[in-house]
C-alpha cells in the first residue's frame, strides 16, 4: 500500500517532469503550435507523459506504484496553474528561468497532491494494515 509520503513524492515528481517538458518544448525550443488542435495534442501529450513517466520510474526503481488516476489530475492541474501562464510569460530561456519553472512544477505538484495525500493518511490511520 502506498503511504502519504510516497503520494507527496509522486505528485511533486509529476510536477517536476511536467515542468521539465514545458521548459524544454515551450520555452527552450520555443514551439508554437500551428493550430488550437495541435496545441491541445501537445499539451495533453506532456500531461500524460509526465504522469506515465513518474509511474514507470517509480515501478522500475522498486519504490512504489502510484496510480495514474492520481497522477493525471495532478499533472492537469499543475499544467493549468502555474506552468501554462509562467511558460507563456517567461522572459527568456536562460537556465535560471528554466530552473524557476521546474521549481514551480515541484511546488504545484506537491500542492495539488496534498488532498489525496491527506486522504491516504486518513485512510491508513483509520484502517492500519
Amino acid at each position: 500500500m502506498i503511504d502519504w509520503k510516497q503520494t507527496l513524492a509522486a505528485g511533486s515528481g509529476t510536477g517536476v517532469v511536467l515542468a521539465a517538458l514545458v521548459s524544454l518544448i515551450m520555452v527552450k525550443i520555443g514551439f508554437e503550435p500551428p493550430s488550437f488542435g495541435a496545441a491541445i495534442v501537445v499539451f495533453a501529450g506532456m500531461i500524460f507523459l509526465s504522469a506515465f513517466a513518474v509511474k514507470k520510474i517509480s515501478q522500475s526503481m522498486g519504490w512504489f506504484d502510484p496510480g495514474l488516476k492520481t497522477l493525471i489530475p495532478v499533472s492537469i492541474m499543475t499544467f493549468i496553474f502555474p506552468l501554462l501562464g509562467a511558460s507563456f510569460g517567461a522572459p527568456n530561456s536562460d537556465l535560471t528561468t528554466l530552473a524557476t519553472l521546474v521549481l514551480l512544477g515541484f511546488l504545484a505538484g506537491g500542492l495539488w497532491i496534498v488532498p489525496i495525500a491527506g486522504w491516504v493518511y486518513h485512510s491508513s490511520t483509520r484502517n492500519p494494515q
